[in-house]
């Protein structure tokens, strides 16, 4: 029966072919802006002080995160008792390895397609620090589809797929069964009866952790070649028994592992049956389902047998199917516990070696106040001398009771500091010899609620039956006490943990179940990546809390202040004393090698993209979203591409023997421009789809074309990646539009050259939108900005453009951006906003407006021409033309224009960035040799207009930290202007990548219409991102561009509330119809998240800076 399981690739009984190939705040404005000014003066690192205090005075009540320390000797810890250890040893035999076991299923009320949760990365990386020791064996079904299989996975996180529901129910019914089948219930009505029972409640398989073992025993034995290679025997040392593994057991996927081969001492794997690690509550003396390991046995693999609601399961669904009972959850730490507690010949022990946030009072522990800890340190081996299994050490922990403030004063890697002095805890960390809790004093026999004569009802667990807690639930049994049954009696004996230093609590894992009822994909974004490095380059901890992950990296000083040179035009892209950076750096996130036709799909980005969200339905409390449908790059189904950028894609200039040409593209120095549109499927009316996709189409192809060529033909063509969404349920129109669409791409039919396209060098590619129930709701654009945002071949990106509102790019932006990337390429973390503006009326800049939709049209929007029209709106009363930055007063679609609308602080921020712009463009244009010693020597020039600028740089980043607080979050969310913003993708720290921290939220369904569109850019202002003005570069957009993209006249009928969806053709979107999600409480819960866990990173950062961070030193095996 199990072969039917199986993948054809997996094979049970070989040990690699498991592995997958793949709160209150006060109003501090006033605070801020002066702390803006006693910075601005001084040198850019300061800069970072300047954002801590702002993080702080936003986060307000989560003020515990702004820690006070000093450096502290690692020593001063070290005092305490030296632990007796005679008898001991923690060297664990080579033959011990314990296989944990979990069954998962994504459920029919999960997301389409289904998926792992959002936060089984997190699980992955805290399981590869027990490499050494231990195999999580991951048995899920076949409704996961390949793209959603998490890739590069630690190797002892061994997914297993069985199959679909049917197939695993048909397995685990026989396993069950064990015996011919004969009841009311015929054994196929068995067997779908169960499949449609795991898959409406998942959770159900829970049920079966007593039995895991005896479902999955094929996959616990010993391959041929393991045999051949002297592998070791059962448990009980029968060759009849030929197991891989010596101990079973199960866990949960919401676990965060710390260094279990540290706390699994050897007493454990060979003097008790059973071992099972509890947070405290000793007083209920029950097999826990988080993290429970047996011997590999008969002994152990058979006690799920008395428990009927397993054994005798044809029997429990025949008297549902007679309606004589109802199908409830069978808790099994209940009936396995009760079990267990009537055998004379098993050993069990129940230590205390785990934590929650679970916990009374909550708000009070020190895990929801400062943070919990998971802390990577070096490669380690198997029990320090064969190194077969070789990973990085986790250790989670979290601040002492009242010992919040004292955190942070310990390096990161303090488990492997060793100095000269035994005592000191680097050095009895790293001793495997000296155990980190032991037993002490006698044992004590302890009493049951069946002892002292309580009455039935009496219980100590709501979870379990009662009938099964008089003999579960112990009295006089404190959180001191570990607990052990030995030949039928239970007994209690006190244990002693060795002291930590800064009095931080430590255990093998910590539980969070109830953060990840909160947890989004976007939360635990930096933790889709295995860091397994063992360099100082990277990651090499986080801080977790319920708001997410935020990364620890190995080096926190600050780059030096940029020292700029600016190019003379002939040498533009060649920068003077230009570093490159890491390799490691350079290599992982976008320099890739693509091939001469373009990009290949298994090039592009693994991860899944949030399309279409709703509010979770269970747990209903506390609200949550929840992802209906995921997109992804390796969906070949729904994820179509047109175009894979032709010979532009091709990266090989830089290889060595290679000549440079026009159409190769330069990861390191080149830019990607990112755009995005939106459609819907519905059906044909009168070819109007056509006609207005052609319309987006059009001025999608002249940004394009205006960004590959604007630097002149001496200059690199630029990439550029064009990504749209189809949403609807009508599959005859949907392919209609992806048929039209590549006409238009390759008119000539011919797209093996793609390089003859009029999108040459772009990558185009739809996304197909096939939730049916979502059919009339438009996917959400943040999603389609970071999935394209990912795909982008260069360190730097440009994203924000709004098509919908006809925007196009000047024909000198191209230039002003690679002059900009050329410059400031060697220091990492800079932001530039380009403007935009808009014109109300045709005018001469504009050209000749006849009507065609060709490249004449963008080449008339000049920066010199703007400059004039500015200089003219100056000098006239009433000015004419009307130019304007604020491009809601001005859109062919009007979603709301009253008195609050734009708001007063949107104004003002895009009023500063007009006049930054106009400012230090002005300069650069006409005062070039100025402006280059402005910008080559900042602090030696004297010159008042570096005075203006830095003010207005200032001001920028204070109004961007304002709207952070409580009092602006109107201001935030109603923010009509999205930002176009030239990123990148390295931040200002070491081992920082952007696109991890700094995300879209894409939970916010709908269009182009407010909605946080200035989020994104606050978070990289309180990460300590340089926030600066693209001088010569802007947007524009003109009556004859609004019309081309609306398909509509810009009139006053248009400018109304009502956005009846009759003026729109079937296949537009309304701009109007954006934020359409959930409620007040759901909106204010994400926010909250998004700018405590950016404030929270900036405070941690800059406190870590502080205290630094020592590296470890080589620890010798005898050490181990």
């Amino acid at each position: 029966m199990i072969n039917q399981l199986r993948d054809e690739s997996i094979s049970p009984s070989r040990s690699h072919s498991f592995k997958n190939s793949n709160t209150g705040v006060h109003n501090h404005n006033d605070n801020i802006y002066r702390v803006s000014r006693k910075y601005q003066q001084q040198k850019s690192s300061t800069n970072c002080r300047f954002v801590v205090v702002a993080a702080s005075l936003i986060l307000g009540s989560c003020i515990a995160f702004m820690f006070f320390f000093r450096k502290t000797d690692i020593n001063s810890y070290s005092k305490g008792m030296r632990h007796q250890h005679h008898h001991f040893s923690l060297h664990h035999n080579v033959n011990h390895r314990i296989a944990i076991i979990i069954p998962y299923i994504p459920g029919s009320s999960s997301s389409s397609p289904k998926t792992f949760p959002p936060y089984f990365n997190l699980f992955c990386q805290s399981a590869a620090g027990s490499m050494s020791l231990v195999d999580f064996l991951i048995f899920h079904t076949n409704d996961i589809p390949n793209y959603a299989i998490p890739q590069n996975l630690p190797s002892n996180v061994i997914l297993i797929n069985v199959g679909d529901v049917i197939s695993l129910s048909k397995h685990i019914v026989d396993k069950l069964l064990d015996r011919k089948f004969g009841g009311v219930l015929n054994y196929d009505e068995l067997v779908r009866s169960y499949a449609m029972h795991m898959n409406k409640y998942p959770y159900v398989l829970v049920e079966l952790k007593a039995a895991l073992a005896h479902i999955f025993r094929e996959y616990l034995l010993l391959s041929e070649d393991d045999e051949a290679g002297g592998g070791g025997k059962g448990s009980d040392g029968t060759m009849e028994n030929k197991f891989r593994y010596s101990h079973w057991g199960y866990a949960d996927l919401d676990i965060v592992f710390g260094d279990l081969p540290r706390w699994i001492t050897n007493d454990e794997l060979t003097e008790y049956d059973i071992v099972t690690y509890g947070f405290g509550d000793q007083e209920r003396v029950y097999i826990r389902g988080q993290f429970t390991f047996h011997k590999l046995n008969p002994k152990t693999t058979d006690l799920w047998r008395d428990c009927k609601f397993l054994s005798d399961i044809d029997e429990r669904f025949e008297r549902v199917a007679s309606g004589s009972e109802k199908l409830r959850f069978e808790s099994a730490e209940g009936c396995y516990s009760h079990v267990i507690l009537q055998k004379q010949n098993i050993r069990v022990k129940y230590a205390v070696k785990a934590f929650s946030d679970a916990v009374q009072n909550s708000k009070s522990d020190t895990a929801h106040k400062h943070g919990l800890f998971l802390s990577m340190g070096k490669n380690i081996g198997k029990d320090g001398a064969n190194i077969n299994h070789v990973g990085r050490r986790s250790v989670v922990y979290k601040a002492g009771i009242d010992r919040g403030s004292d955190i942070l004063s310990l390096p990161i890697n303090w488990f492997e500091l060793e100095n000269n002095d035994p005592t000191s805890t680097g050095h009895r960390y790293g001793d495997y010899n000296i155990p980190l809790q032991q037993e002490i004093g006698d044992k004590k026999i302890i009493k049951t609620f069946r002892d002292i004569g309580k009455g039935g009802d009496s219980s100590c667990m709501y979870w379990a039956p009662k009938k099964y807690q008089l003999d579960i639930c112990a009295v006089d049994v404190g959180p001191t006490d570990t607990v052990l049954f030995i030949d039928g009696a239970l007994y209690k004996q006190s244990h002693k943990t060795i002291d930590f230093p800064a009095g931080i609590v430590t255990f093998p894992f910590f539980h969070f179940q109830e953060w990840k009822r909160l947890y989004r994909p976007i939360q635990l974004w930096p933790l889709s990546r295995y860091y397994d490095k063992t360099t100082d380059d990277g990651v090499i901890g986080w801080m977790l809390s319920m708001d997410g992950a935020i990364p620890i990296f190995s080096s926190h000083n600050h780059p030096p202040p940029p020292q700029l040179h600016l190019p003379d035009d002939n040498s533009m892209m060649q920068p003077k004393q230009q570093q490159p950076l890491e390799k490691e750096n350079e290599n992982e996130e976008f320099d890739q090698w693509y091939k001469t036709e373009g990009v290949s799909r298994d090039q592009l980005p693994s991860a899944l993209y949030c399309l279409h969200s709703s509010r979770r339905k269970f747990p209903p409390k506390p609200p949550s979203p929840n992802c209906d449908e995921y997109a992804s790059w390796q969906d070949e189904k729904n994820t179509i591409i047109l175009s894979s950028g032709g010979k532009l894609w091709e990266n090989n200039g830089t290889k060595k023997g290679k000549k440079r040409t026009q159409m190769m593209m330069d990861s390191y120095l080149d830019t990607t421009l990112v755009l995005t549109l939106q459609w819907m499927s519905n059906p044909v009316r009168d070819n109007e789809d056509v006609t207005w996709m052609i319309a987006q189409l059009n001025i999608a192809k002249a940004n394009i074309q205006t960004w590959a060529e604007g630097g002149g033909s001496k200059r690199r063509l630029q990439p550029s990646i064009l990504l749209i969404s189809i949403s609807g349920s009508n599959a005859e129109a949907t392919e209609k539009l992806i048929e039209e669409l590549e006409s238009r791409l390759f008119p000539q039919g011919n797209r093996k050259n793609e390089s003859s396209g009029l999108f040459k060098g772009c990558l185009v590619a739809v996304v197909i939108s096939s939730d049916n129930d979502k059919k009339n709701s438009v996917v959400c654009r943040n999603t389609l900005i970071n999935m394209a945002s990912d795909a982008a071949p260069t360190r730097f990106v440009l994203v924000g453009l709004q098509l919908e509102r006809g925007l196009i790019l000047s024909i000198e932006t191209s230039l002003f951006v690679q002059r900009a990337v050329a410059i400031t390429s060697h220091v990492p973390g800079n932001v530039f906003i380009v403007p935009q503006f808009a014109i109300s009326g045709d005018t001469a800049i504009m050209g000749n407006n006849n009507g065609d939709i060709h490249t004449k049209e963008v080449e008339s929007v000049s920066v010199v021409d703007l400059l004039q029209v500015k200089k003219d709106m100056k000098d006239d009363e009433e000015p004419t033309p009307q130019m304007t930055s604020i491009l809601l007063s001005v859109d062919c679609e009007q979603c709301r224009l009253d008195d609050d609308y734009p708001t007063d602080e949107e104004v003002d921020f895009v009023h500063q960035i007009e006049d930054l712009w106009f400012d230090q463009t002005t300069m650069q244009i006409s005062f070039p040799d100025r402006y280059r010693n402005i910008i080559e020597s900042p602090s030696s020039q004297s010159d008042e207009f570096v005075g203006v600028v830095n003010d207005g740089i200032n001001g920028l980043q204070t109004l961007l930290l304002q709207l952070l607080l409580p009092e602006r979050s109107r201001a935030l969310q109603n923010f009509d202007t999205s930002p176009i913003l030239l990123i990148d993708r390295i931040g200002p720290r070491k081992g920082m990548l952007t696109f991890d921290l700094a995300r879209e939220v894409e939970e916010f369904d709908g269009g182009t219409m407010s909605c946080f569109n200035i989020l994104r850019l606050t978070k990289l202002a309180v990460l300590g991102y340089r926030i600066r003005i693209l001088n010569g570069a802007f947007a524009m957009s003109t009556p004859f561009w609004r019309k081309v993209v609306s398909q509509m006249p810009c009139t006053d009928n248009n400018k109304n509330d009502d956005n009846d969806d009759e003026q729109h053709p079937p296949s537009q979107i309304s701009r109007c119809n954006g934020c359409t999600m959930f409620d007040d409480s759901m909106i204010k819960l994400i926010i909250m998240q998004e700018v405590q866990r950016s404030a929270k990173a900036a405070i941690l950062w800059d406190d870590l800076d502080r205290v630094g961070i020592k590296q470890p030193p080589i620890i010798s095996n005898e050490m181990r």
